[in-house]
């Protein structure tokens, strides 16, 4: 499976933005993947779980995310979640999270009314 994501006419690097992600102190683990978007391509998804202990508002990923990434692969949606998915191997799968697509726990930075900075 590839990893990046086609929004809108442009390519995001889903290892570009796990990275800013995981670079905020209260960031454990991070998986970027892909939704489909109501107008065709896909929506970028963030998957985060928190260090123990410490507690994030998906807004504030968003807010750590402007200026240091494009506006165009900020995810539109967050999910804060208390374990991660893994393989044997201990790798996050990804494809479990896009299968279970938009959820009841995740945040939708569109349907909040977060306008980003261009």
């Amino acid at each position: 499976m590839k990893d990046s994501i086609r929004r809108r006419g442009e390519n995001v690097s889903s290892w570009e933005v796990e990275q800013t992600i995981q670079s905020h102190p209260a960031v454990a683990a991070c998986a970027i993947y892909p939704l489909p978007s109501e107008l065709g391509e896909d929506e970028v998804a963030a998957a985060i779980l928190l260090e123990p202990g410490q507690s994030l508002e998906p807004v504030d990923i968003v807010g750590h995310c402007e200026g240091q990434i494009a506006y165009f692969a900020i995810p539109r949606y967050v999910r804060i979640l208390s374990q991660m998915p893994l393989t044997e191997n201990g790798k996050i799968k990804k494809g479990v999270l896009r299968d279970a697509g938009v959820t009841a726990d995740t945040w939708d930075r569109e349907a909040a009314g977060v306008r980003l900075r261009r």
